[in-house]
């Protein structure tokens, strides 16, 4: 059971983390559909693998260290999101542009989810089963 909580989880997150990007694009001004079409692709595979790390360092290490694997991941979704959106996009919008979008919507996107997940444990929401 302690698995199907974790997955749960993963996809839980993973759904709120594509809804807070596409939300911050489109209130950025973004309505490229290639653009959120590319954003959301990556996260897709992104996300479960970030949450997976996550959750097996927490296992293992259970320490307050985890912050700076947290910022580590995170400045590596910035940089594969980063050149994939530049790959595809770069002949509408510059690098500093897809640059700076990407870190505004992943700084965004963790700062909160990082407080709805403070919230959930808060009130003991996960794991359900």
């Amino acid at each position: 059971m302690l698995f199907l909580s974790e997955l749960i989880e993963i996809i839980f997150y993973l759904g709120l983390t594509l809804t807070i990007e596409v939300l911050v694009l489109l209130g950025l001004g973004y309505l490229n559909k290639k653009f959120i079409k590319t954003l959301v692709l990556i996260n897709l595979a992104t996300s479960p693998i970030y949450s997976a790390l996550i959750a097996i360092y927490y296992h293992l290490f259970d320490s307050e260290m985890g912050i700076v694997l947290v910022l580590i991941l995170e400045a590596i979704i910035i940089v594969i999101e980063f050149y994939v959106i530049l790959k595809y996009l770069k002949e509408k919008y510059s690098k500093v542009e897809i640059l700076i979008t990407v870190v505004l919507v992943n700084g965004f996107s963790f700062l909160l989810a990082e407080f709805i997940r403070y919230t959930l444990d808060y009130f003991d929401v996960f794991p359900l089963f």
